[in-house]
């Protein structure tokens, strides 16, 4: 790095004899002309330049972090970990889904899932054992925000450390999802990207689209009433309570590997230097191998701060390296701290509530209240909330069931999905019922039939209450309408 400059410093003359003290008054206007003449290049050819030594430091910064993670990190974790010999059991007070957005990089673009990313945030309380009760925050997996994310259903902060929502007073889980100030007032002033396979009318703003992937009240229902609140298996220091970490974690904690990390570390190390020699190959070679030197010893916080320095380069390609670092072993990322040093824990919140949701007039006008037991399964979830809803409606005049079962048939018509099912014991009872109104009926019928047309709930055979809902399907086989009965069974065939 600094022999470069040696071989363009002052030598000897052709005659061997050192060059004539008559030129020094010179290079001071040599400098100059020099200094004005580089800021020239540098304007013309800067452009070039980045596009040769981004793509470097890339790799280089790559190569680099993959080492560090995978020997010295784990070393240090090791060391830290050992000392978690008590154990405890935790329990979630408060919990989020953290979703990471930068409107500055958006631009004219509306397409913003790609460029998000959601962490899931727990909040977790425990007593040590012969201890006063504490409280340590822990934030997992972080993975994009792609339309496939299934916020309700999240039930993981990581393989093997369970996550939940917190329930509303109705008993039903309540998705949170949170985000920075500037995002949130991005998405309530674009529209969505797409309103392709939206509900109709579709949301007027990103914001209100992101609303809806969170409204699911059935889904809500059958998770806040079937499934109990996790417990979090803890490993403590004895001498320091406050520093604790799930034990399902611990489970998958590798050990350093010593075997490849020199390879990994020397191949980035040789990038590195190539790099950094383009940028600064002809400072003196002490300043030369000081700056070479001195940005790894903050190898262990390149994660966030590298691609900064690299956007100054090329913005495109420090967002590519972003989101390798952030791709480098997602499934085994696990950060613990107090509550508020957590990703976003101050951050705007979204809350979902039954009662604000965009079935508050069908669904959300019935009163829920969790059994007490509460039941054994999600199976058994399901029964009880159909049973519910059931209970409730056949109190309700005819007027009003004919209205409710003409607000169903044009919700399932445009599209909405999330609060049918709960009303397809009402809708079958009617149907069958000998002393309901040819129009209460007509009403009834109608309303399965909008069920059954396309396009269609989904059930998962592995989401929780799965089994349950295919037999309230089943029980249709018997209504008198061949459409819908034959729907039902081919429904809850395929389906099984």
């Amino acid at each position: 790095m600094g022999q470069k400059r040696s071989r363009h410093g002052p030598g000897p003359s052709p005659g061997g004899r050192p060059q004539q003290t008559a030129d020094q008054p010179v290079s001071t206007g040599r400098r100059w002309t020099g200094f004005f003449l580089g800021q020239l290049l540098g304007a013309t050819f800067g452009r070039f330049t980045n596009l040769v030594v981004a793509p470097i430091l890339l790799f280089a910064a790559l190569f680099l972090v993959l080492a560090w993670q995978m020997a010295p990190q784990r070393a240090i974790d090791n060391v830290r970990f050992a000392r978690l010999t008590a154990r405890a059991q935790g329990r979630i007070v408060e919990s989020w889904l953290a979703v990471e957005f930068d409107p500055s990089e958006m631009g004219q673009k509306t397409l913003w899932r790609p460029r998000a990313y959601a962490t899931p945030c727990a909040v977790v309380a425990y007593e040590p054992a012969g201890g006063t009760s504490r409280q340590r925050t822990f934030c997992g997996t972080r993975l994009k925000f792609t339309d496939g994310y299934d916020v309700p259903s999240l039930s993981e902060l990581s393989p093997d450390v369970p996550f939940a929502w917190m329930r509303a007073a109705n008993g039903f889980a309540a998705p949170e999802i949170r985000l920075s100030r500037a995002a949130r007032e991005w998405l309530a002033t674009h529209p969505p990207h797409s309103t392709f396979a939206l509900p109709k009318p579709p949301p007027a703003t990103a914001l209100d689209e992101l609303r809806l992937a969170m409204d699911r009240p059935v889904d809500a229902g059958i998770l806040g009433w079937g499934l109990p609140a996790p417990k979090i298996p803890l490993a403590v220091d004895p001498g320091n309570p406050q520093a604790a970490m799930p034990t399902g974690f611990l489970k998958h904690h590798w050990g350093p590997n010593w075997i490849l990390f020199p390879v990994v570390a020397g191949l980035g190390l040789l990038v590195w230097y190539e790099g950094m020699a383009l940028l600064f190959g002809d400072l003196p070679r002490f300043y030369g191998y000081l700056i070479l030197v001195l940005p790894l010893l903050g190898l262990p916080w390149w994660g966030e701060q590298f691609p900064r320095y690299l956007s100054r380069f090329h913005k495109g390609l420090a967002g590519v390296l972003s989101d390798m670092f952030q791709d480098i072993d997602p499934l085994g990322r696990l950060t613990a701290g107090d509550r508020n040093d957590a990703l976003l824990a101050d951050g705007d919140r979204l809350v979902w509530q039954l009662e604000a949701s965009a079935y508050a007039d069908t669904v959300g006008r019935f009163r829920f209240a969790r059994p007490d037991p509460p039941p054994a399964s999600a199976d058994a979830a399901v029964g009880a909330l159909a049973a519910t809803v059931t209970a409730q409606a056949r109190q309700l005049s005819e007027a009003d069931r004919i209205d409710l079962f003409h607000r169903l048939r044009a919700r399932k018509e445009n599209d909405w999905l999330g609060d049918g099912f709960l009303f397809l014991s009402i809708a079958r009872e009617r149907l069958l019922d000998s002393q309901s109104t040819p129009a209460e009926r007509l009403a009834a019928k109608n309303f399965l039939n909008a069920w059954f047309t396309q396009p269609e709930e989904v059930v998962d055979p592995k989401e929780p209450g799965a089994a349950a809902r295919l037999t309230v399907y089943r029980t249709l086989a018997d209504v008198p309408d061949e459409s819908i009965a034959q729907s039902a069974k081919s429904f809850a065939g395929s389906a099984r």
